[in-house]
């Protein structure tokens, strides 16, 4: 994410004694541009270009046609999840988001190893759906879904937008390959926390070993099925995984 000049200002206080939400304060801002009668031609403009900028950046058609069909789904709501947040986080109301993943990126700097532990993919969703602000614990995942109406998101894609939001990082301990599956694409995971199992396909492509602990997000595409976001970091023989896969990871800042 590139540093940005941030214009000084807010949304108004809310009634004496009532504590608005992140997500209310953006809410009014866009409603206030909605229904102004004069509309800053330049601004539209500069928006645009923008936006046409951002998803020259995300995986074209092509490349999501070479996917998974369930990993597409998802890399193509990420991408779109991206470009909205890009254009929210330099609002006024997104300052405290803004600043604290800047100075998260400067210190980790996210890549790839050996300059960093921490993938792009893993602190991307990490600052975008776990990192909590404000009285109400917000987060730019559950702002997006707020104001998604407002902003006129399609329904499915804000569906997929709240599975991404309820994800979260957990340790699966890798019990093989799914027996009904032909070319062992699919892998049986257990959370070690609640001993639920699930069917899993790992899209980064790695199928690991029977036995190996797994500390990755997963995604749910239905119930009984879930899918690891890129690759797992093992948290059990790290010396024989690969370098991007092991630890140390992020710490929490709740």
């Amino acid at each position: 994410m590139k540093q940005r000049k941030r214009k000084k200002g807010g949304s108004a206080p809310g009634p004496l004694g009532q504590r608005r939400t992140i997500a209310d304060k953006l809410a009014q801002r866009m409603h206030k541009y909605l229904q102004a009668k004069v509309v800053d031609l330049r601004s539209v403009r500069d928006g645009k270009m923008a936006a046409e900028d951002l998803r020259a950046t995300v995986a074209s058609s092509e490349k999501l046609a070479e996917l998974h069909p369930a990993h597409a789904l998802y890399v193509y709501a990420q991408n779109e999840f991206s470009v909205i947040a890009e254009h929210l986080l330099v609002l006024p109301e997104m300052r405290r988001f803004y600043d604290f993943i800047v100075d998260a990126e400067d210190m980790y700097l996210p890549g790839y190893p050996p300059m960093s532990p921490i993938t792009g993919s893993y602190f991307s969703s990490w600052s975008l759906f776990d990192v909590p602000m404000g009285w109400a614990n917000e987060t730019v995942g559950t702002i997006v879904g707020a104001v998604g109406p407002t902003l006129g998101i399609h329904p499915e894609l804000s569906r997929i937008f709240e599975i991404l939001q309820a994800s979260r990082m957990g340790i699966y301990r890798h019990e093989g390959p799914a027996a009904e599956d032909e070319d062992d694409t699919l892998i049986h995971l257990r959370d070690i926390i609640t001993g639920q199992p699930y069917r899993t396909m790992s899209p980064a492509g790695h199928a690991g070993r029977p036995g190996e602990l797994w500390y990755t997000r997963y995604w749910r595409t239905k119930p009984s099925r879930l899918t690891p976001a890129k690759g797992p970091m093992l948290a059990r023989r790290p010396s024989q995984a690969r370098p991007s896969w092991c630890q140390p990871t992020l710490p929490s800042t709740r």
